[in-house]
């Protein structure tokens, strides 16, 4: 974690980015669909001890995308935890992979605790700036950015009504 942290620091402030990312971040061609099944496999007794349930849905057969597999399951893996701490007991938690321009597309989607929906009646913009931006406030999701940044992805997130939704945006494989 120190040494992710450190890369992420230095790649920020332009030092050594080149060299350290050929380091630490070994991208190769990953199935999407394939990945999240197993992964998720992995974690099936917390999905069960949170009482939610997990829908996959795949818009197309196969999705590969150019990725880190550690990396990328580092930031799944924080996403999805958030999603445990946060999702109402007894929901569903949709998880759609889908390609659209050139990039593979999760993205995941769960109905907010009711108690905490008032703690996030912010606009998708003020979201953003308190939950990714600040160097303040080191979140699951500001590490799940982190990740995936490194691995030339993109995070977007958003408050829509009384759902969370997550999308981890990959380059896709030719």
């Amino acid at each position: 974690v120190e040494r992710l942290q450190t890369l992420s620091n230095e790649i920020k402030t332009g030092n050594k980015k080149g060299k350290l990312e050929e380091e630490l971040v070994s991208v190769t061609q990953v199935d999407v669909f394939s990945f999240l099944t197993k992964g998720l496999s992995e974690i099936e007794q917390e999905m069960k001890k949170s009482n939610l349930s997990i829908k996959l849905n795949l818009s197309k057969s196969k999705i590969n995308v150019n990725a880190d597999e550690n990396l990328l399951w580092r930031a799944f893996e924080n996403l999805i935890k958030d999603v445990f701490k946060h999702a109402e007991t007894g929901t569903n938690v949709y998880i759609k992979i889908a390609e659209k321009e050139g990039c593979g597309l999760i993205t995941i989607i769960n109905e907010i605790k009711k108690d905490e929906l008032d703690k996030m009646k912010l606009s998708n913009e003020e979201f953003e700036k308190k939950y990714l931006q600040d160097p303040l406030n080191k979140t699951s999701l500001t590490t799940a950015k982190e990740l995936v940044e490194l691995q030339g992805g993109a995070l977007k997130v958003r408050i829509n009504n009384n759902s969370f939704e997550a999308v981890i945006m990959l380059k896709e494989c030719e």
